[in-house]
């Protein structure tokens, strides 16, 4: 998956191809590259002040007790 690229080199490393230099501006839209095959999609976009607000306000809901979690989240680290 490459998104829009700056340059010839980087849309060449990430898809062998220019197509990621040739996207048009749109933020979220992208090339999938499977085997010999691209499509181009469009991600959701979502800008960062957006996604760290609805953070605080989950983080505030849980502290209030207005959330729970119902299953505890286990963390385990294989190496």
């Amino acid at each position: 998956m490459a998104f829009k690229a700056n340059s010839l080199q980087g849309s060449l490393v990430v898809l062998g191809t220019k197509d990621a230099l040739d996207l048009p501006d749109v933020r979220g839209r992208g090339i999938w590259s499977f085997g010999n095959k691209k499509i181009i999609v469009q991600a959701p976009f979502i800008e960062g002040n957006e996604i760290k607000s609805n953070c605080i306000r989950i983080a505030n809901e849980f502290k209030a007790g207005a959330r729970k979690m119902f299953n505890p989240m286990n963390w385990r680290i294989r190496i």
